[in-house]
């Protein structure tokens, strides 16, 4: 890739952090950049850091002086600064000071603690240009920390400055002056002749002395830092799928979606042999794990099937690292502990049982039997951890999750939510989930090709008699009034809406007879007047509907209060409800007292989509029901809820997520629906360019209503599906000598993937691919096919 992708809008900020190909961390010390392109009234664009919150702010600012004139906003220029190269640890940019100059800024992280750079100015005038060049370090310690100023040091002036126990330093090539008013920066002055150039160098360290950190950026400069650079630029343009479409934006995305995720690529030496990815890596956050001083590998499953759709198949060897780690954790009970951020207190979760299938795709691209020989064990302990084979067999019972978070939807799972004031508070582990039992199904599925591949008789024949036992499952999730699947009751294995029992407030209770058609799970919500905790007790009293007595009784320490709201879920199922009787309770509070809401729907509930274990005619229903891009509701993606029997709660704002949209968008291609894929995925698209344009990066969430996004930028379940794109197109890359098609482009311009030698153009069914070997194939078949270097195309599947 020679340049980046332009991106008509301006873009507001890029991270930089150094590239775990070429460098490791030190534990506690990675010291990942924001840079800035929003600019400002003092300044055109600038770099941020806090030193993993170990300084309050750390600001790097270039400028340019001509005559007495401070360029110190983009409005000042004649061509406003673009990125011309990105890299997950270097970037270029360039900008048009007047018609007769132009300047480059090269920035490189070769280190995690050492930033470097260059300003290049170029005179294409036939005039003599004086200048002068300056670059500010603006540092706000914490504590009783030294913000930077000048210095000298012998012969050398630069800046510097303390926080903690880092010694930020600026440093300079050229003999430059250094001042503190009205920034603390160092300066030279150049006179270029005409049609010349001149390169001034600088370099910030940071370490945990000034001898250290003048020490290293003296030699930083000396070195050849563009070479660095130069081989930064060339690893990422090898392993980058450069994608040309008919809108430049698009473009730009699904290139700075690829360079964002090896910003996440991290290498901690030196028991690391291998660099594995992080959920997030920003300027105000560290990667670093207290207890063991070590940088957190905190991937869950899903965002690692997340991460496979932007860095695959350029990056096959290292998700193959990420599946290794996963399956080093397992414990013998089968369970995958998840890392993601949950009180201290709290057992970890189980991790989403999708690990399989992540493998089978793996397998696909690289063609790796060891590999899968290596991990079927683990997978299956880890199927078998969440599936018990005798009690799924011979009993009813179907697992649940343990916890809402373990979804990773946030607002879309009010239902079961503690936390924000819109929350039902349903204890999920009293409920069976359609999309726990479509990922069974299809990481099932996934195991039995493993075990086929590598003969595992036994094995492939109980994998199979599992899947139909989970499609059959599957099927009783559905509901024919809702148009979709439903959660169910754990024990009585219904779907059943809310329906309002009882209000009352404290001091009263209630007491009678109250009928239900069907067993029916309860629901209790206290709600107090100040927003404070009680110390209340409640004691519930009904039949089951055999006739047998049910009594049980919440104690304080089993109410747990969240902002002055408690919400309760009985264990027990009744079929007549005698009795609930307060005690704790203060004047002014309130109770709610109602049966389990089941049929509330969430995007969740969608996955059997995706999971290819739903009927046809279900997968139809929920297209034109839930799935239908003419709901106003549904420009900008799936929502993660929606309004159904029974309005939303007060104040809850439905979001678009990312991660899931991904997984559902997949499903519906997999399913055939690719030109409403097509439709859904643009929707998508409109957002994350909105992100990209007006915000600071890609978004986990965007608003239903208006496309702004919600959530911490930039994290692995932020990045733009890549691979997802060129599915819809009905492209599939293995290896730059093999790839797949199948159906059509519907998208309304044609495609082009350049790929390390590869090139491939397309236009509704007709294709043109060119090996980098030079061979050559042209198809206008609909037809599934496989094409490889020097090899007659055959069907794909």
């Amino acid at each position: 890739m020679e340049s980046q992708p332009c991106f008509q809008h301006e873009l507001k900020s890029l991270i930089l952090a150094a590239d775990g190909h070429f460098s490791s961390l030190s534990p506690g010390n990675d010291q990942v950049w924001a840079l800035n392109l929003d600019g400002g009234d003092t300044h055109p664009f600038h770099l941020h850091t806090t030193y993993n919150l170990r300084a309050k702010s750390m600001r790097v600012v270039p400028n340019i002086t001509i005559g007495n004139h401070r360029l110190v906003s983009t409005n000042y220029f004649t061509g406003r600064p673009t990125i011309s190269h990105y890299t997950p640890a270097s970037a270029r940019i360039r900008c048009q000071l007047i018609e007769s100059v132009d300047v480059i800024f090269d920035l490189l992280l070769p280190d995690t603690d050492v930033l470097v750079g260059c300003i290049e100015i170029h005179n294409n005038d036939d005039q003599l240009i004086n200048l002068t060049a300056a670059v500010s370090a603006i540092l706000v310690p914490m504590g009783e920390g030294i913000p930077t100023r000048a210095e000298k040091s012998g012969l050398h002036r630069f800046i510097a400055g303390h926080t903690e126990k880092l010694w930020p330093v600026l440093f300079m090539s050229g003999g430059p002056a250094a001042h503190t008013s009205p920034y603390p920066a160092l300066s030279r002055g150049l006179e270029i002749l005409p049609y010349q150039s001149m390169m001034l160098s600088w370099a910030l360290v940071t370490k945990e002395s000034c001898e250290a950190s003048l020490e290293t950026a003296r030699h930083v400069i000396a070195r050849d830092w563009h070479g660095t650079m130069r081989k930064h630029l060339l690893t990422h343009s090898i392993n980058t799928i450069e994608i040309h479409t008919g809108d430049s934006d698009w473009d730009a995305v699904f290139a700075l979606a690829q360079s964002t995720a090896m910003t996440h690529l991290v290498a901690c030496c030196p028991e690391d042999s291998e660099p594995y990815f992080v959920r997030n890596r920003l300027p105000n956050q560290s990667t670093l794990n207290e207890k063991n001083n070590h940088c957190e590998d905190d991937l869950t499953i899903l965002e690692a099937t997340h991460l496979s759709q932007v860095v695959l198949p350029a990056h096959v060897e290292k998700v193959v690292v990420v599946v290794k780690r996963f399956l080093k954790r397992i414990s013998q009970q089968g369970r995958i502990p998840s890392r993601l951020n949950l009180p201290a207190s709290n057992k970890p979760e189980n991790e989403c049982p999708m690990l399989a299938n992540l493998c089978v795709e793996l397998y696909e691209i690289n063609s790796d039997k060891a590999f899968l020989k290596e991990v079927y064990p683990g997978l299956c302990q880890f199927l078998f951890g969440w599936l018990n084979k005798r009690t799924f067999q011979e009993t009813d019972y179907f697992p649940a999750w343990e916890s809402a978070q373990q979804l990773q939807l946030d607002m879309g799972l009010f239902t079961f939510d503690i936390w924000e004031p819109t929350g039902c508070g349903l204890d999920i582990r009293t409920v069976e989930s359609p999309a726990l039992a479509a990922m069974l199904y299809r990481e099932v599925t996934a195991l039995g090709k493993i075990a086929g591949l590598l003969a595992d008789e036994s094995g492939l024949a109980q994998f199979e008699s599992m899947e139909r036992q989970l499609q059959k499952k599957i099927d009783g999730f559905w509901q024919d009034d809702l148009g979709r699947y439903a959660y169910l009751d754990q024990v009585s294995h219904l779907s059943q809406p809310r329906e309002l029992v009882w209000a009352g407030t404290a001091g009263e209770y209630f007491k009678g007879e109250k009928n239900f058609l069907q067993p029916r799970r309860l629901q209790i919500h206290l709600f107090s007047v100040d927003e404070l905790s009680r110390g209340c007790t409640v004691s519930i009293k009904g039949q089951t509907t055999d006739g047998e007595p049910i009594s049980e009784t919440f104690s304080h320490g089993k109410v747990r209060w969240v902002m002055g709201r408690a919400h309760l879920t009985t264990h027990n199922l009744f079929g007549v409800l005698h009795s609930v009787m307060l005690s704790g309770l203060q004047p002014g509070d309130t109770c709610l007292l109602e049966t389990a809401n089941l049929y509330q729907g969430d995007i969740t509930c969608l996955l059997p989509v995706w999971s290819g274990g739903g009927q046809k005619e279900h997968n139809q229903v929920i297209l034109k029901k839930h799935l239908n891009r003419q709901h106003s509701i549904m420009q900008f993606g799936i929502p993660d809820t929606w309004q159904e029997i029974g309005q939303l709660p007060e104040g809850l704002q439905p979001h678009v997520n990312l991660l899931w949209n991904t997984l559902i968008i997949q499903g519906m291609v997999r399913e055939g629906f690719v030109t409403q894929a097509m439709h859904m995925f643009t929707g998508l698209m409109s957002a994350i360019v909105n992100g990209l344009a007006n915000y600071e990066g890609f978004y986990p969430c965007y608003q239903c209503d208006n496309g702004r996004p919600v959530g911490q930028p930039n994290g692995i379940g932020c990045l733009a599906p890549v691979r997802l794109f060129l599915e819809i197109a009905g492209i599939r890359l293995f290896r730059p000598d093999r790839i797949a098609l199948w159906g059509v482009n519907p998208f309304p311009w044609p495609i082009e993937v350049h790929w390390q030698g590869l090139s491939i153009r397309r236009k509704k069914a007709h294709t043109e691919v060119m090996f980098p070997d030079g061979t050559t194939y042209v198809t206008d078949s609909k037809k599934p096919i496989q094409l490889m270097t020097g090899k007659e195309a055959k069907s794909h599947v």
